[in-house]
């Protein structure tokens, strides 16, 4: 009888520490809202660093891949990026900067995170300076590991949502703003 306690006593014992390993292994694998804030500048960093150098390869893989999808496919998506840049370069303009700021409220649904970013951007050439400001949305799946962005190319939040029903309703987007066109 002696045995037959001390037995169960072990199992219940390996069982509690499976148990407590298993949470604190579990608790290890959510991130704070600071280091989601974090990611997400690291993640528009690496982005932008590779469109400045034009990898568009490595630029696409931080694209929202259902915004890949709607837009036909990586190769078309691609090659569409490649003859934008070098029409924009025909007419005598280069991308002098993009700029990333003013991470919204983190916003958690369905599974994801989801905020929207605001976009900072600077064209030059032939005698022009150009400042674009617009937003983007950032979505996670893991919750704040790493992060996908969504340009909406001047779609309304409804438009989007047709194809993404996935966006929370609590993302707001501002209208886009008229571009400042200075003479240089």
């Amino acid at each position: 009888m002696r045995h037959f306690k001390h037995t169960n006593m072990n199992k219940l014992f390996l069982t509690f520490l499976l148990l407590s390993i298993f949470c604190v292994a579990k608790a290890q694998q959510t991130i704070d809202e600071s280091t989601m804030r974090v990611n997400i500048k690291v993640h528009t960093d690496s982005m932008t660093n590779y469109f400045l150098k034009k990898d568009l390869k490595s630029y696409l893989t931080f694209i929202y891949e259902p915004m890949i999808k709607l837009n036909g496919g990586l190769g078309k998506v691609k090659a569409d990026l490649e003859n934008e840049l070098e029409s924009f370069a025909k007419e005598g303009f280069a991308i002098s900067s993009i700029k990333y700021e003013n991470i919204s409220k983190l916003i958690y649904a369905k599974n994801q995170i989801q905020c929207t970013i605001t976009e900072k951007s600077e064209y030059s050439g032939t005698g022009l300076k150009m400042k674009l400001k617009s937003t983007i949305i950032a979505i996670s799946k893991d919750q704040g590991k790493t992060w996908k962005f969504i340009d909406p190319f001047g779609m309304s939040l409804n438009q989007l949502r047709i194809y993404l029903p996935e966006l929370s309703e609590e993302i707001i987007l501002p209208e886009v703003e008229e571009p400042i066109i200075t003479e240089t």
